[in-house]
């Protein structure tokens, strides 16, 4: 069999596979099979005629069209036991230039944007608070009136209303689930000034486990430390404090004094450096937590322009920090140095004020939200390039005023003062 015919033959293999995949999930892993195919077939074409033939022809395959896969087949795409690595060691015999190849297959290239499969009505206020569970199809919802919502998503297209977990008396501002999922720990803040814990072994029935209390001020925002059971909580009283969990008859293990001197809107700590980010109306402040109970000031942020900033998100593998400002301006901050940040792109989509940034804890992908009701999904794959606005995500009726990736399921969840939540796939 020439090479014409074994490129044609397996492509087509390919493509009866992917057409037997109904089910409408156009997008994250998409992205990948396209560049898997746009790789071997036309970047490679030459070698690949050399390694089939013994001989350099030239002929130019036309452009494959765009593909959609079942979610059944997304996660896999991403690990060694893909398609798109099967289809490389049948064309290639050579296993080494195989993984070369797809060693190489690092850039994203958009296919269609995700689509809503799911309008989530319920809430009798604002939606400002969301957050899906580490490794189950639940997500959990807060109202601007306190009330709280677990959400089954097993069927993404038709979730359901698991129960009312909570009443708070006001707003609920930020809701966390540990992302270890052996620590089984659940975090809501509100402008009452507490932080609530929960304990989630059974995570469609949480158990109330701590009151943490001690701020003087409205605590705008929670974060969980990446593997310990750590918990950093800021507030509009200026202060950051540090709790430990596991400890729920007396977790207050410190405040992180004098390094605001105003409200501190948003925590977030790196999924797998040692940083913790903090950010007030004119600062971000970087923190080393090579030891967690004793954070340090790395360095302090500063923008040239007189601006507010409000929410920030560490990306999951370039030293990237993203914040938004209320001028509708997203920054990302290159850290390289960390002593001397520096902006490395503006995104200025958004027609009016973002409300709230979140990068996929694994992807490449940063999700924002805005006072524009939209959701905007931005493709920073590299330093190099600027990033790349992929998708425009329209649909609610008012601001968008959160968002969240599903860290194991090609899922976003956003929130709106139309007082529904969207799922999007």
């Amino acid at each position: 069999m020439d090479y014409k015919k074994k490129y044609l033959k397996y492509k087509q293999k390919y493509l009866n596979l992917l057409k037997d995949q109904k089910g409408g999930e156009p997008y994250l892993i998409d992205l990948l099979a396209k560049k898997a195919l746009l790789w071997l077939f036309a970047k490679n074409q030459r070698q690949l005629e050399f390694i089939f033939t013994g001989r350099q022809i030239s002929f130019t395959m036309p452009p494959l069209e765009n593909i959609t896969l079942n979610h059944k087949y997304r996660l896999s795409l991403l690990t060694k036991g893909s398609l798109s690595v099967v289809l490389a060691s049948k064309l290639v015999p050579n296993k080494y230039l195989a993984r070369r190849i797809l060693s190489r297959l690092h850039v994203f290239l958009p296919i269609s944007p995700p689509t809503c499969i799911a309008n989530i009505p319920g809430h009798t206020n604002s939606v400002g608070s969301i957050a899906f569970h580490p490794t189950q199809s639940i997500i959990v919802s807060a109202s601007v009136d306190g009330m709280v919502k677990l959400w089954d998503c097993r069927n993404p297209r038709y979730p359901t209303h698991i129960r009312d977990l909570f009443k708070f008396k006001q707003n609920v501002s930020s809701i966390v689930f540990h992302p270890n999922p052996n620590l089984h720990l659940l975090a809501i803040s509100s402008v009452d000034k507490t932080v609530k814990l929960w304990d989630c072994i059974d995570p469609r029935n949480p158990a109330f486990k701590a009151d943490l209390t001690g701020h003087t001020d409205y605590v705008t925002s929670v974060a969980f430390h990446p593997t310990l059971p750590y918990l950093v909580s800021s507030s509009f009283d200026s202060t950051i404090k540090l709790w430990d969990c596991l400890n729920p008859q007396n977790p207050f293990i410190r405040d992180l004094q004098h390094a605001h001197n105003d409200w501190v809107h948003s925590v977030v700590f790196h999924p797998t450096l040692h940083l913790l980010a903090s950010c007030s109306n004119k600062t971000i402040i970087l923190w080393h937590c090579a030891i967690p109970q004793n954070p340090a000031i790395l360095t302090t942020i500063q923008p040239q322009e007189n601006d507010r900033m409000d929410s920030i998100s560490f990306h999951p593998t370039l030293p990237l920090l993203a914040s938004t400002t209320w001028s509708r301006i997203i920054k990302l901050w290159n850290f390289s140095d960390l002593h001397n940040p520096s902006v490395v792109a503006e995104l200025t989509d958004h027609q009016f004020k973002v409300l709230k940034v979140a990068f996929h804890p694994t992807l490449p992908f940063l999700a924002s939200s805005s006072i524009d009701r939209t959701v905007k999904l931005w493709n920073c794959s590299d330093l190099q390039n600027e990033p790349t606005l992929e998708a425009n995500l329209t649909g609610h009726d008012d601001h968008v005023l959160c968002v969240a990736f599903h860290p194991n399921l090609p899922l976003i969840v956003s929130g709106s003062r139309d007082k529904t939540l969207k799922l999007w796939k």
